[in-house]
């Protein structure tokens, strides 16, 4: 029952994940503007085709077939470039490798118009192109291997060939007020300079996207925990307890703080958790050491409700040609005892004599967890896996140490 529990949810979250229609504009190739809407699958890549809907019509364009579209922030033109698609995977790079470069015609996201346009391109890693006049070029920036030799020994260095800052200097020589120094491969640096250039040579530029750095993305979240709750240092009316396995819906908020949106590969993942676990546990214990048919049989009515705040950083790893983004994390998160209960009562072999016990095993109202996870972002869907480590439950009050942990499958769909 529990894994139809775990497919029935993963499903909803899938279904729901498929479709984001906005408000959007084609182009169409006659030069006629369209209004309707996009089904906005927030894209890490450039689309190769998108989704337009006019009343109930659904159409599927590819950059053949319209002259650009327009979706909230994004302006996207279509274009044939020369498109630089050298091999950039560590363990198939070569010393001296040539460069490659392929005839496409593609979407491309427009950073700022003006003299000097630039525009952006993303597959598994980010193109940036400039348009003076009708030409398009891209800025070159790619990984290469070379030779270095140190302290004697001959080594195979990764290099970072910057070829875009000498295309900059020699695109820009009209100008002497803007001195490319050596500055970072990425969106909002490069849109610094060309916003530099467009004020000296014309009237500016006349139109800039916004960029926003620390993107933070939101998502609900939601899952089962396979756990195991184990009682540990037994005494007295706890010896013998048996550990308990438990599977635990879990649902609540997250939010995704990415450090650099044009990099996207590390941001500090905090989530907020509910979830309950609820049981009445039997057992009991030898009353005699030379009889062992004489027992005391206990029952413990067994609750544990908490609200769990985690903060854990997260590396994302771009893999190519694909839209799917691996992941892992770790980090650190605190559980609040929202309504925890342990009272248990003993009946007493031979006399029959009933002892209470009120919350036998004293949970704190607060503990520690250490979670880490594997997992997948797949546009606006996340899924994971992951395993989670607990501090212990129990106040020292009880003589004995209480522990929680296991792994869960969470799936996520991101609402912002």
């Amino acid at each position: 029952m529990k894994y139809l529990n775990l497919l029935f949810l993963l499903s909803f979250f899938t279904s729901f994940s498929q479709t984001n229609w906005v408000e959007g504009q084609i182009t169409t190739n006659n030069n006629e503007s369209l209004n309707g809407f996009i089904n906005d699958k927030q894209w890490k890549s450039t689309p190769s085709k998108i989704e337009f809907k006019q009343g109930d019509q659904n159409s599927v364009y590819t950059p053949n077939d319209i002259l650009g579209f327009q979706i909230e922030n994004d302006r996207f033109i279509t274009e044939t470039v020369n498109l630089d698609v050298t091999n950039q995977t560590l363990n198939q790079m070569k010393i001296g490798d040539e460069a490659k470069f392929e005839n496409k015609r593609i979407f491309l996201n427009t950073l700022v118009e003006g003299h000097a346009g630039l525009y952006e391109y993303r597959d598994y890693r980010p193109h940036f192109f400039i348009k003076i006049g009708d030409e398009f070029q891209e800025l070159i920036n790619r990984d290469i291997l070379r030779k270095e030799t140190i302290n004697g020994n001959s080594k195979t260095i990764k290099s970072e060939y910057k070829k875009y800052l000498g295309q900059l200097r020699l695109y820009f020589s009209d100008c002497k007020t803007v001195t490319i120094k050596d500055f970072d491969y990425n969106n909002k640096q490069l849109q610094k300079y060309f916003n530099e250039y467009n004020a000296c040579v014309s009237t500016g530029s006349e139109y800039i996207r916004d960029i926003k750095h620390d993107k933070i993305d939101l998502y609900v979240t939601g899952g089962l925990l396979f756990t195991n709750f184990k009682v540990e240092d037994q005494e007295g009316a706890l010896r013998g307890f048996p550990d308990q396995s438990f599977t635990v819906p879990v649902f609540g908020l997250a939010a995704d703080f990415n450090f650099k949106e044009d990099i996207k590969k590390w941001s500090l993942y905090t989530e907020l958790t509910y979830r309950s676990m609820k049981s009445d546990i039997n057992y009991s214990q030898s009353f005699s050491e030379t009889n062992n048919s004489l027992t005391n049989d206990l029952n413990m009515e067994f609750q544990t409700t908490t609200l769990q705040f985690i903060t854990m950083l997260r590396h994302k790893f771009e893999l190519k040609n694909s839209s799917l983004m691996p992941f892992v994390n770790l980090g650190i998160g605190l559980s609040l005892d929202l309504n925890s209960k342990s009272d248990l009562v003993e009946v007493r072999a031979g006399t029959g004599q009933v002892v209470e016990y009120k919350d036998a095993l004293y949970f704190k109202s607060a503990y520690f967890n250490f979670p880490m996870g594997i997992g997948v972002i797949y546009k606006s869907f996340a899924c994971e896996l992951r395993y989670d480590l607990s501090s212990n439950m129990s106040s020292n009050e009880a003589g004995a140490t209480s522990k929680i942990n296991g792994f869960g499958i969470l799936a996520s769909y991101k609402i912002f």
